[in-house]
């Protein structure tokens, strides 16, 4: 057996090595295979190791089951191969629970912070639609900076992720708790989530890295589902001009495409559009998501099944984006994940216009946690939060190391077979380019 990619040291740590026994093995189901040039490989989802093969462990793998023999002693050690009756789903419930121990750390280092539930947009398929409109006061603002003062990760710089409705139109309050942050000496930065029509209002001191915006269409279509209040310009235009001046100064854009049955063509005619001009720019980037289903002011509703076909289209239109250089198809190897966002980081926290704290922007006026004054005090509704949901096939699904699903998440996904055979055609061809360049190097 010869290593191509070392195990995670923290998991490698906390596994050690598989016991020797005298039992039969089989491979275990974590694994993923293929052969390259003739050689067999092996992926470890848990450990993040990939190994080649020799001859003989090739010819032993591919008679599995089998009773314990010498040449298979180092593929035990390394956890690809397992008793028979080795329960490798319990093992990883486990794993994540003391890695989670590992890494927790005292302190918020993400703050996603409301200052305003008001929007210059009315999009039809806004799951905030009827929400009530409130800013935060001065005095509410004052005890935001108190709360990031008082329970932020001393050890870090912090991450104020802005939101709203559209968190622009109070940007002097988002102006005021930056510069109080910076007379404290708080080391942070900012990201935020916008529409875009008011990034003018940026200003130096927020130390703005990134700036997720959604566009729907080209110029006639993104007007229309935008349907701002009040515009005084070309919308699109606008948009489009705000985002180029950001790339100049150097803040990475992402840029979100929403879409659903009805408007792939418009989407792709779009990508061609931004592609003419943006594609290459190394801070603008690009990806597409379904529009949430049964929410906003005109629901659109998705079966179970729709999703899946979403899901091609998704691809599909990724793909059209990486000839553009707006798409970067991950290059990170599955390996064991601890947690799926910020509704299960205990180092994450929402705050509404109002002071109430939340663990999901999509929930910031219930469900909620605690309030800015008191902090956290619902710790039975924090780990409602963390509750994950799982299907029979997770016990034997390769991915599922890599896969967590939060049973309260409003955000659809699928776990159809068709699409869990694409993700896993998709990781081995990242594999197959993890060892190729692991090659390279060496030559």
């Amino acid at each position: 057996m010869k290593t191509i990619v070392r195990a995670n040291e923290q998991i490698e740590h906390i596994w050690k090595k598989g016991k020797i026994k005298n039992v039969t093995y089989r491979l275990m189901h974590y694994v993923l295979s293929f052969v390259q040039e003739d050689r067999v490989y092996l992926y470890n989802v848990v450990t993040s190791q990939m190994v080649e093969l020799s001859i003989e462990e090739s010819s032993m793998i591919s008679s599995l089951p089998c009773m314990y023999n010498e040449k298979i002693k180092d593929l035990i050690e390394a956890h690809f191969l397992v008793p028979e009756d080795f329960d490798e789903h319990k093992s990883v419930q486990q794993m994540r629970v003391i890695v989670d121990r590992f890494n927790r750390k005292k302190g918020f280092e993400h703050f996603k912070i409301l200052p305003t539930t008001s929007c210059n947009a009315r999009c039809f398929y806004c799951y905030e639609a009827g929400c009530k409109f409130e800013t935060m006061n001065e005095e509410m603002v004052e005890k935001v900076i108190r709360f990031i003062e008082e329970n932020r990760m001393k050890e870090k710089t912090i991450h104020l992720n802005w939101f709203g409705g559209e968190p622009l139109l109070a940007s002097p309050i988002i102006s005021t708790i930056c510069t109080r942050l910076k007379e404290k000496e708080i080391p942070y930065i900012s990201n935020m989530i916008s529409n875009g029509y008011f990034l003018e209002k940026l200003e130096p001191h927020w130390n703005m890295r990134e700036i997720q915006i959604t566009l729907d269409g080209r110029e006639k279509v993104y007007n229309e589902v935008k349907n701002y209040v009040g515009a005084k310009e070309n919308p699109y235009q606008k948009v489009l001009n705000n985002i180029q001046a950001c790339l100049d100064l150097n803040i990475r854009i992402a840029i979100r495409l929403n879409i659903s049955f009805y408007n792939e063509k418009e989407i792709t005619s779009l990508i061609h559009e931004l592609g003419n001009r943006f594609g290459g720019q190394k801070n603008c980037s690009a990806y597409v998501a379904a529009i949430y289903g049964d929410v906003g002011f005109n629901p659109i509703s998705h079966s179970q099944q729709d999703y899946v076909q979403l899901f091609y289209i998704r691809r599909k239109l990724e793909a059209l984006l990486e000839e553009y250089g707006l798409h970067t198809p991950t290059n990170t190897l599955p390996g064991l994940m601890r947690g799926q966002c910020m509704a299960d980081n205990d180092n994450a926290i929402v705050i509404s216009p109002s002071g109430l704290l939340g663990k999901c922007e999509h929930y910031f006026e219930e469900k909620t946690v605690g309030t800015i004054e008191e902090g956290i005090t619902d710790l039975e509704r924090v780990k409602y939060w963390k509750e994950t949901k799982e299907y029979p096939k997770c016990v034997t699904c390769p991915l599922y190391p890599s896969c967590v699903s939060l049973a309260h998440c409003s955000i659809p996904g699928s776990c159809e077979d068709e699409v869990v055979e694409f993700k896993k055609k998709e990781y081995v061809n990242m594999l197959v380019k993890s060892l190729n360049s692991t090659k390279n190097d060496m030559i």
